[in-house]
């Protein structure tokens, strides 16, 4: 169950983890048990934090912490990374005419890079207030 895999997680853990991100669906209720994703694991004491965003501004905020128009990289991953690594290499979108060409494939990469785009959106997407004017 979702309960049991949030324990393990949170008895697993060897390091002080400051915050976890996931993915804004992890907040809609299961149908099976009535529970949000993100409940679950706030009740096994892991916190989490999601923000809602499109595919395309995560991709973007990786794309631009990787190789920034001025500078050298804002964001590096470790060698030791190979699973992060590989997805990021073989991360693609469907061909021309066979699928959505906006949303990338659907394969087994992608949720290493689905991580990532939770991280940078929940933690380095630029806040803007927005003003509303009267006229």
């Amino acid at each position: 169950s979702d309960a049991q895999a949030a324990d393990l997680m949170a008895a697993g853990r060897r390091v002080r983890v400051k915050g976890t991100c996931v993915d804004p669906a992890g907040a809609a209720r299961e149908s099976t048990s009535g529970a949000a994703c993100t409940e679950i694991l706030a009740a096994a004491g892991i916190p989490c934090t999601s923000r809602a965003s499109t595919i395309r501004e995560g991709l973007e905020l990786i794309r631009a912490a990787l190789a920034p128009a001025e500078g050298p990289p804002t964001f590096r991953v470790h060698p030791r990374c190979r699973r992060l690594i590989d997805a990021l290499r073989t991360y693609h979108y469907a061909p021309h005419g066979q699928g959505n060409e906006d949303s990338p494939v659907k394969d087994g990469p992608d949720h290493f890079v689905d991580a990532l785009r939770y991280f940078f959106i929940n933690c380095c997407r630029p806040r803007i207030a927005v003003r509303r004017i009267k006229y």
